[in-house]
């Protein structure tokens, strides 16, 4: 039988404490609400590119002296619903975390449904919103060259999103820990599966 490395034994200390345990659904909330406030800026924000002439071009906008909406071709159509798919999911991840709270958790009652589905919920956000990044980055850059005929550079934008993907990973992972701790302080708190009535 191998050895556990450290941090591993201290994660697993760390989980059979109720107040950790308490504040990794705190932290899944609030890094769900930055993830999502970060990816919404990063899909409204006009500079996913920008040319040496100060052009800027994001998602939904182009920036010429003057901000408009555009007709997005090609793989920029593709990222752009990948990221606002993916904002929807982490919203999603975030009401269901804020219902579990104020529905269960704060009263000392444990759902362990809603935590798990919350963290698939920000796993996908980051998937939808790795793929969105990926394909801006493998030929959307292109596709807005040829539209601004112009050589373009990746933007802040871009970089927001990236870090939005971050987060939003983060916040999944303290959905998985808050669940796994759960089963620690449930002799502490009354225990109730997904049917617990509403």
């Amino acid at each position: 039988m191998g050895m556990c490395p450290a941090y591993v034994l201290q994660l697993k200390n760390m989980l059979k404490k109720p107040k950790a345990v308490r504040l990794l659904v705190y932290a899944a909330i609030a890094q769900g609400v930055l993830g999502c406030l970060t990816s919404l800026l990063g899909a409204v924000a006009p500079e996913w590119v920008y040319t040496e002439h100060g052009i800027r071009a994001g998602l939904l906008l182009a920036c010429n002296g003057t901000c408009e909406a555009f007709a997005a071709e090609g793989a920029i159509v593709a990222s752009k619903v990948f990221v606002v798919i993916a904002f929807f999911y982490a919203v999603a991840g975030v009401i269901d975390l804020l219902v579990y709270y104020i529905r269960f958790f704060r009263h000392d009652v444990i759902h362990r449904s809603l935590p798990m589905i919350a963290a698939v919920l920000y796993f996908i956000a980051v998937v939808l919103q790795a793929t969105g990044v990926i394909i801006f980055a493998a030929q959307g850059k292109t596709d807005a060259e040829m539209a601004l005929e112009s050589p373009v550079t990746l933007g802040y934008a871009f970089t927001v999103t990236i870090i939005a993907g971050v987060i939003l990973a983060l916040a999944g992972i303290s959905s998985l820990l808050h669940r796994s701790g759960l089963a620690n302080v449930s002799e502490d708190i009354e225990l109730q599966d997904s049917d617990h009535p509403y």
